[in-house]
Parts: C-alpha cells; structure tokens; sequence
C-alpha cells in the first residue's frame, strides 16, 4: 500500500471535497468541490475517466491513483490547499489576518484528518506553508527527553538515506521536506534548554536566530573573524533557500498545474547542503573551537 492511500478513505475524501461542515466544531471545511470541480481537476491533471455514472468521491478516488502515478500529489494536496480556494471563508479577513485564520483552519482539517488517520504509518503534516504526507515516525521529536544518541551522524545519516530513497522515487518534494525537517530537529536539539515559548511554530530562520543567541554568535561582531563571519551568514541565506524552493518549485510562479518540477540534481544538491549544515550544528560548541576572535 503506498503512503498515500489513506487519501482514498471515504471519510477522509468527504473531508477533503468540503462535504463534512464544522470540523471538529471549528465551524471550519475545506471548500466544496463539485463534480464539475473535480473534472476540471482530473483535466488538469491530464486524466481521462470514461465512465459517466460515477460520484464525485470515485472521481476523486481515481484522481489520487493517476497523480500518485505520475508523480503529481504533492501538486494535487497543494492544490486542494492553497489559500485561494478558502476565498469564502477569509474574506471578512484583511490581508495580515487571512494568514493567520487561513493556518487555523489548514491546521483544523488537517488534525480532523490525522484523526480518522490515527492507526496508520502515514500522516498530513504542514510545514512552511505546504501541506504534505509523510510517515509518522520520522516526524516524531520529544524535544524534552531528547538524548545525543538521537540526533548522532547515524541518526542523521538514515535521514539522509530515507531522503535518498525519495528522490529515486522521484518525489523530490518528499526528499527536500526531509531534509527541512532534518534541519528543524538539529535547531530544536541544540536550543532545547533555552526554554523557548512555542518553539514549535518557529521556521527555519528564527530557529537559527535563536542558535547564534545561544552560542554567542554576533554576525555584526567586529571581532569575529571574517571568514567564520561569512560561513554563518551564508548559512542564514541557505536556510532561507531550502525552506523557500520546495514552494517555489511547486507553483511554477503562475503556471498552475502545468508548474515547474524540481529535478534530481538540485534535489541532491540541496539535501547534501542540508546534511553538511547539520552535522556542523549538532557537533558545533563555541566553547570548543576558538573562532571568535582574529
């Protein structure tokens, strides 16, 4: 069974084509789809059903087949999500709050889903913005009884393998989720001790920010050596790329459907960068290397 079956449950599929209103009493649902909805969206996808006779969840059924197929749902789940299709929902909303209500009630459905979802291997998740599948156990992090063994070069290392082993699937923006989360764990671990409220809802960046605090990294520091000075900094830039490119790859800037795809190559590219960043993290003590002063 692949990790995207769980999709094709009818409960969950009510959910996703906005049948279920007031989810989890969050007065909440994913827009309605109609059939007419659903066809434009099998076209779109470049599928072709024959049959007439069907309902709109066998359409929807069949349509999560042909994009698991051909590669494509990641760009269906993001199409059922984008913030577009919430129009009714957020238009009291100005632009600031739309984004703030627009997580509320991505994050609302998504946990109604989880739920119903609960006994399997594979889950939603949302990360930067993009809603996406992947298996539970590498998503679990209990920051608080997190011990070094945890996060070690071999921890590491079978992330980067599962990572590997998506994009010769070809699911590039599996392997590249991967390896932000990766990421995202090496910045939790090291910052853990500082006690920091709702940690959680930090992106990549912040993450880091929070870091240079704690190991008394001063970008602007006139006394920091330059070279250490520019390594930090391009990590900063770094970050900002792999958390933006899964995004950028997937909406192609205004192709629609017809987007551009990431490749193998910058999917390799980016995940080995990840790694390498790290590996620095986690090993990295200020009171171990004397870099901070020319």
């Amino acid at each position: 069974m692949n990790k995207y079956e769980f999709l094709k449950q009818r409960n969950i599929i009510d959910i996703l084509l906005g049948d279920i209103k007031n989810i989890e009493d969050c007065k909440v649902c994913m827009p309605y789809k109609s059939t007419n909805d659903i066809k434009s969206m099998c076209s779109s996808f470049d599928l072709v059903i024959a049959e007439t006779n069907i309902s709109r969840w066998q359409y929807f059924s069949l349509l999560v087949d042909h994009t698991v197929k051909k590669n494509k749902i990641d760009f269906l789940i993001k199409e059922l999500f984008k913030i577009d299709a919430f129009e009714k929902q957020l238009k009291c909303y100005n632009e600031d709050q739309k984004t703030v209500e627009y997580n509320k009630i991505v994050n609302c459905i998504i946990n109604a889903i989880n739920e119903l979802n609960k006994n399997s291997d594979y889950q939603l998740y949302v990360q930067d913005g993009c809603v996406y599948v992947d298996n539970r156990n590498s998503r679990e992090f209990n920051i608080v009884n997190h011990s070094i063994d945890k996060i070690s070069f071999k921890y590491i290392r079978q992330k980067r393998n599962e990572a590997i082993n998506d994009i010769k699937n070809r699911q590039f923006d599996s392997a590249l989720t991967k390896a932000r989360t990766l990421l995202e764990e090496a910045l939790k671990y090291k910052i853990h001790d500082l006690d920091i409220k709702d940690i959680d809802k930090l992106n990549l960046t912040s993450l880091y920010d929070k870091y240079l605090k704690k190991y008394n990294i001063i970008l602007k520091d006139k006394h920091l050596d330059t070279n250490t000075r520019n390594i930090f900094s391009s990590i900063t830039t770094i970050l900002k790329s792999i958390a933006e490119i899964r995004n950028k790859a997937s909406d192609g800037h205004g192709h629609g459907i017809n987007r551009i795809e990431l490749d193998e190559n910058i999917t390799y590219f980016y995940l080995n960068i990840a790694v390498t960043i790290v590996e620095f993290i986690v090993e990295y003590n200020n009171n171990d290397l004397n870099i901070n002063i020319k």
